[in-house]
């Protein structure tokens, strides 16, 4: 399997397992890169260096946003990605580098304390 494969396979099992233990967490895809169109062509996407997903944690104060970079094997954040994670840290926000040993420790400890909601997102696919 090529790294691409690995990278998707990673974020979408990690997608599933952060969905099963935060079912009111809202998860959204950042995709980033050069992708082919289906004329052949080529179109870049979203801002080097963000993080592949971006999760919303609806709480009694608000919603609170964690950010997540998936990597495979020995890969490594890239000078762009580092800045990226200095930045949102500095913000006082939340970045991960996700592996496949991933536990939810960072997660849990960052959340500690706040009280998360249940929020019924539908409704806002019927307005």
């Amino acid at each position: 399997m090529n790294n691409y494969k690995q990278h998707q396979a990673l974020l979408k099992l990690f997608k599933l397992a952060l969905q099963k233990k935060y079912p009111s967490a809202r998860l959204f895809d950042r995709p980033v890169g050069l992708f082919k169109t289906v004329y052949g062509g080529t179109v870049k996407v979203g801002t080097t260096g963000f993080p592949d997903l971006e999760v919303w944690f609806p709480t009694t104060n608000g919603i609170i946003i964690t950010h997540y970079e998936v990597k495979t094997g020995k890969g490594k954040q890239s000078k762009k990605q580092k800045t990226a994670d200095k930045l949102i840290s500095l913000m006082n926000g939340f970045y991960e580098v996700i592996r496949e040993d991933y536990t939810y420790k960072k997660t849990e400890e960052f959340l500690k304390g706040k009280t998360l909601i249940g929020v019924d997102f539908s409704l806002l696919e019927n307005s």
